[in-house]
């Protein structure tokens, strides 16, 4: 991978494309065909699927469906051979639904499965009634941080990311063995902080991949938009993850799609903070903050270097954010696109 400059990454901007992927070539029929079945045996409409995001999962909004009580509806497609997790996502969305915390509803309890083991889940549509508030997603994560211990059929797992991100460097294709030795080293010493770190709370539920765009303000509060990543872990995991909105990613002019980013992130974070109850960054001189961010960093810059394969925006994005990784592009703030920004480039 060639390194990228971080004005060339600034600079890129994708062009116009149709909302409903159509560039793509094809009907939603040939694009989608495990969708396309899904929706038609679940008696859904799939004409005009707006695709919202392109990263593990495929994320569709189906305008011209809706279901019981009028709701809009969502279409996740699971990676292929998931259909297990994808079935766990549907199962624990109830669980905490249940519990208090808001967040879509699954549409029924087992996703369809065809086409070679494709699973596709369909989800209540929240709609966009915009970005949670500071304080709206203090209050939400402090409501997903005090839930019981879930049941074990849920199938909830330990936050253990380092043996995951070590499988994951080890099977990125066309790294560098110079670059992928640093990013295990960084890994392993990260990992060795953790196993001696002591938090100053309980382990509980987690969401562990908390950015803008997983929450959303409704007409009863704030909802968490994807529990894929629940983990059981130290709360200060999710803080950080707000935080580093704030202390890594920045609004750049550049960048399209600022209302995604805050006008004011001190403000912002200054808001949520004073509404949790507890500042992350201030927590013991912020040492457990820097290695937590860490983590997120490094998680970031390999998510982006596996989606680059055969996408050229995110190779873009992949070679600039390990530039970022390995120190060329000095201190953060640095520019990482959302997910969001990455699936409209890629339009």
């Amino acid at each position: 991978m060639s390194t990228t400059s971080s004005n060339a990454v600034r600079r890129a901007r994708g062009t116009a494309a149709p909302a409903d992927g159509s560039q793509y070539g094809g009907s939603i029929a040939s694009r989608e065909p495990a969708l396309y079945a899904a929706a038609l045996a679940e008696g859904l409409d799939p004409e005009g699927a707006v695709l919202l995001s392109n990263g593990r999962s495929r994320v569709y909004r189906l305008p011209a469906a809706t279901w019981k009580g009028g709701s809009g509806v969502v279409a996740k497609i699971h990676a292929r051979g998931h259909a297990l997790a994808a079935a766990q996502q549907c199962a624990v969305a109830y669980w905490v639904r249940s519990e208090g915390v808001q967040t879509p509803r699954p549409l029924r309890r087992q996703p369809i499965t065809s086409h070679g083991g494709v699973a596709v889940s369909f989800w209540e549509d929240f709609g966009d009634g915009g970005r949670a508030t500071p304080t709206g997603l203090a209050g939400v994560l402090s409501d997903l941080h005090s839930l019981p211990e879930p049941p074990d059929f849920l199938g909830i797992r330990l936050y253990q990311p380092f043996t995951d991100l070590h499988v994951r460097v080890r099977a990125l294709r066309d790294l560098a063995p110079t670059v992928r030795g640093h990013l295990i080293r960084e890994l392993q010493a990260l990992a060795a902080w953790w196993n001696v770190a002591r938090w100053p709370t309980k382990s509980g539920v987690i969401h562990t991949a908390l950015s803008p765009r997983e929450t959303t303000a409704t007409a009863s509060g704030t909802g968490l938009l994807d529990l894929a990543d629940l983990r059981i872990g130290p709360p200060m995991v999710d803080l950080a993850s707000v935080a580093l909105q704030q202390d890594v990613y920045a609004n750049d002019p550049a960048l399209p799609h600022q209302g995604d980013r805050d006008d004011d992130p001190d403000a912002a974070y200054e808001a949520f903070h004073q509404a949790y109850g507890v500042d992350v960054m201030r927590f013991a001189d912020g040492r457990p903050y820097r290695a937590l961010r860490w983590i997120h960093i490094l998680t970031g810059c390999i998510d982006a270097l596996e989606r680059a394969t055969g996408s050229s925006a995110w190779c873009t994005e992949g070679d600039y954010r390990l530039s970022c990784v390995r120190g060329d592009e000095g201190d953060p703030p640095w520019y990482w696109r959302t997910a969001a920004e990455m699936a409209e480039v890629e339009r």
